[in-house]
């Protein structure tokens, strides 16, 4: 800054001045792909599975940066989550109960991020973003168990051996391994 006295005298002085300029929420939150692949066994429960990613080009590490995670289809059973990584805006999915390959070898969640602040009105870019995660279980060996468990037999004494008894049935939820019991 130059500020000179103007009654002709021709004295005048300068100074430095500092100006910090506040960072708007004026960018919305962007996936950095429209599609996220994860992959989980039938028997995880409770354990993370995958982590996406968005850009957002407000300041890092201020409140405009920080977003919230929402899935918004593909899981009406409440099997996954997904929570904000703090540090990184990230999100990381979670498998919530059990799943089960025999009834769905895949989920294709949909989710859906916006910022945690409400974006500066007049800001051009649109407010949330989208994208797909698919979840491709992956099978794991279970044991078979028995129809009629337990079962109670009356055998006459005196029977031979070798006598036929009875027919156990049992069932594998394995169904697509193609397993002899």
């Amino acid at each position: 800054l130059q500020v000179a006295d103007l009654s002709g005298e021709g004295l005048s002085t300068t100074a430095t001045a500092v100006i910090f300029i506040d960072d708007i929420n004026d960018n919305a939150p962007e996936f950095i792909a429209t599609e996220f692949i994860a992959e989980v066994s039938e028997d995880m429960e409770r354990s993370e599975i995958g982590k996406i990613s968005v850009e957002d080009k407000d300041q890092p590490g201020t409140s405009n940066w920080f977003v919230d995670y929402t899935i918004v289809g593909g899981d009406d059973q409440g099997l996954f989550s997904i929570r904000t990584e703090p540090e990184t805006n990230r999100g990381i999915i979670f498998v919530e109960k059990n799943l089960d390959y025999e009834k769905a070898e895949k989920h294709i969640l949909t989710v859906e991020v916006k910022n945690k602040e409400v974006v500066t009105p007049g800001a051009p870019q649109t407010l949330r973003s989208s994208a797909k995660v698919i979840v491709t279980v992956t099978d794991v060996n279970e044991a078979p168990s028995f129809v009629e468990d337990p079962r109670t037999l009356n055998v006459p004494e005196g029977l031979t051996a070798g006598s036929f008894l009875t027919v156990y049935t049992v069932t594998d939820p394995d169904t697509k391994q193609q397993q002899n019991i």
